[in-house]
């Protein structure tokens, strides 16, 4: 067997979506799937195009978000989120989605 170098750093992706397990949630009727993270930018946004993408129904938490830069926080959630996914807070109660 040979070993074959790859010539750079090796990109590492990060997601939700890593196993089936929210597909299947969303195939047993869990929907919308709620979604929220430490690290807005990285996860929660792959998470947020890759159910996009799959068609399974997303809601972001936006009170249990946060990002080293509120901005980019802000921006995230009052611009780029509600164009692929519901955007909600972890109080509205269950139903308003």
């Amino acid at each position: 067997m040979e070993i074959v170098r790859l010539a750079g750093p090796v990109q590492c992706r990060v997601s939700a979506f890593v196993s089936d397990q929210a597909l299947l949630m969303s195939e047993f009727g869990v929907a919308p799937l709620p979604m929220a993270g430490f690290v807005t930018s990285g996860v929660v946004l792959s998470a947020v195009h890759h159910s996009s993408d799959s068609h399974v129904e997303i809601a972001v938490q936006s009170d249990a978000c946060g990002n080293a830069d509120p901005e980019v926080l802000r921006v995230l959630i009052e611009k780029v989120f509600p164009a692929c996914a519901e955007v909600a807070t972890v109080k509205e109660p269950e139903g308003t989605l």
